[in-house]
């Protein structure tokens, strides 16, 4: 995969260098706004096993690694909301590259008591891991079937921060941070809505499946 990502990369950096010495058409920039989603993401660093907070020495096993529990987010369906700035440029007619970074945002958390607490909840002690933050850059290039549809491919990089730690008395305590780094290959579809808006549809194909759906407004 990372070697398909840098041939890809390289190919597309031939692109640009090509369009800017052609300059076949205006560089437009836009924002792009919508929804990525990730399905399971396995031995991404999303798990933790949990120690016991140092200030809750006097429960069973406190100082024994691993005593609190582990959370897991590795196994759920990751959603977030995108926000994005892309640049696009046609290079030979009806076929553009484009160049896209944003940033994601949403809440996924598996939160739980330690497994060495039997209090009530409302006095125990949890633990959580969260991934509720995230970047990306697409770069690739679409070919325009008819003045409206158009198809391509892009290569994506996704990092996702994940954050673990312990929450007591509705205090969270950051304990682990880690950023999950997830290449892909993107095949998309898009319907322009004439000049300046379109909806375009992405599968996501890598590390991880999953999909996006996005509307971009162009300047």
């Amino acid at each position: 995969m990372f070697g398909l990502m840098m041939a890809f990369v390289l190919i597309s950096t031939s692109l640009v260098a090509r369009a800017s010495e052609e300059d076949t058409s205006k560089l437009h920039l836009g924002v792009t706004l919508g929804y990525q989603g990730y399905s399971a993401i396995s031995d991404a660093g999303l798990s933790c096993v949990h120690n016991t907070h140092p200030n809750d020495y006097f429960l069973p096993n406190a100082g024994v690694a691993g005593s609190a529990g582990k959370t897991d987010i590795s196994k759920k369906f990751l959603s977030f909301g995108a926000l994005g700035v892309r640049c696009q440029q046609e290079f030979v007619k009806d076929v553009a590259w484009n160049f896209e970074i944003g940033g994601l945002f949403g809440y996924n958390k598996d939160r739980k008591q330690n497994i060495n607490d039997s209090r009530p909840a409302a006095n125990g002690a949890f633990i959580y891991t969260e991934a509720d933050f995230g970047m990306y850059m697409n770069i690739g290039c679409s070919l325009y079937l008819t003045q409206n549809l158009y198809i391509g491919v892009d290569g994506k990089l996704t990092g996702i921060y994940a954050d673990s730690g312990w929450d007591r008395f509705g205090s969270e305590e950051s304990a682990k941070t880690k950023m999950i780094w997830l290449p892909a290959i993107c095949p998309k579809a898009g319907w322009r809505f004439g000049d300046s808006c379109s909806m375009e549809f992405t599968a996501i194909l890598g590390k991880t499946m999953g999909g996006s759906v996005c509307w971009v407004f162009s300047f």
